[in-house]
């Protein structure tokens, strides 16, 4: 009801100039958050925005363009004030039925973090799968686990590939078929050979897979290293050197 709302408005100012600035900020706006490239139900294309054109200065290539669709709700709440400027019981009584769409859900998991602690980084037990040091590679990877989380309750003992510091994302990377394999696309014909490749370019040591969530990864990893070991919640695969001595199972 809200757009509706929002068109009626600006049909109805249609010939101010406050409502043509209204309009294109939506516009402007609205393009600005699909980001750099066109996601189609969800997987990313190839297809290029105009963000592109920012995408790499300073600031902007760590903003999230998702975020500038706030400025589309403030050009709406600007059109809502319009509509009520007019004045008439009928006006505000659309305008109590727009505000019962918008009330929020009073489930509380919509507005808080869960958090997924691994046993295996609790009191340094990590350290019977992973030298100090050595680079980790831990799925679900950056937005969609908790990895980041899980390197500081390490004390940060081990490097990581895979955190989630920036709303962009590499392109070295995002060409690799198993990086947006990882990120929801389709598999590759040949997952694990990829998974091979990809771990061999970033020097990746071991790669730590949550056990609660182990499709479609558990087959993939051990078509490309073989069977893993299980420790605090967490499924392991070494892919250069050695396992620590004092390796132990912590289910």
């Amino acid at each position: 009801m809200l757009p509706a709302l929002a068109g009626f408005a600006l049909w109805e100012r249609r010939r101010e100039p406050l409502a043509r600035v209204l309009a294109l900020g939506i516009a402007v706006a609205t393009v600005c958050a699909l980001g750099s490239r066109l996601v189609v139900a969800g997987r990313r294309t190839w297809f290029e925005l105009p963000w592109t054109l920012v995408d790499d200065l300073p600031l902007a290539s760590h903003a999230l363009p998702a975020r500038a669709f706030v400025l589309v709700w403030l050009a709406l709440a600007v059109l809502v004030a319009l509509f009520l400027a007019r004045g008439g019981r009928a006006r505000w009584l659309v305008f109590g039925l727009v505000a019962l769409t918008l009330a929020p859900s009073l489930d509380g998991s919509l507005w808080e973090t869960r958090l997924d602690r691994p046993a295996l980084f609790e009191q340094g037990r990590w350290r019977t799968l992973v030298h100090p040091d050595e680079n980790v590679m831990i799925i679900p990877f950056s937005y969609d686990g908790q990895a980041m989380l899980w390197q500081q309750e390490a004390g940060y003992g081990f490097r990581m590939t895979g955190g989630y510091v920036s709303a962009t994302f590499p392109d070295a990377l995002w060409a690799s078929s198993i990086v947006r394999a990882i990120y929801g696309a389709p598999m590759p014909p040949f997952p694990e050979r990829e998974f091979r490749m990809l771990a061999r370019d970033r020097k990746v040591d071991v790669v730590l897979l949550r056990a609660t969530r182990p499709e479609p990864w558990e087959a993939v990893l051990r078509a490309a290293y073989g069977q893993p070991r299980t420790a605090g919640g967490m499924l392991a695969w070494r892919v250069r050197g050695s396992w620590p001595r004092s390796l132990g199972s912590l289910q």
